[in-house]
């Protein structure tokens, strides 16, 4: 059975529980679109680097 002490404990340990599940998503979520925006800024780059032969001649 449970103690009130263990239900208290128990009730913190789940409401940490969902704030660390909600950061970790949040965290995700930034991860990704900071490493779509980076492959974006290479793809920019190879694209300059295709071009920039032919504007400098």
């Amino acid at each position: 059975m449970f103690s009130i002490r263990n239900l208290m404990t128990y009730s913190i340990v789940v409401g940490l529980s969902g704030g660390l599940e909600a950061a970790h998503a949040r965290y995700e979520a930034q991860m990704i679109a900071e490493m779509q925006a980076l492959e974006q800024a290479l793809v920019d780059v190879r694209t300059l680097h295709g071009l920039l032969p032919i504007c400098s001649n």
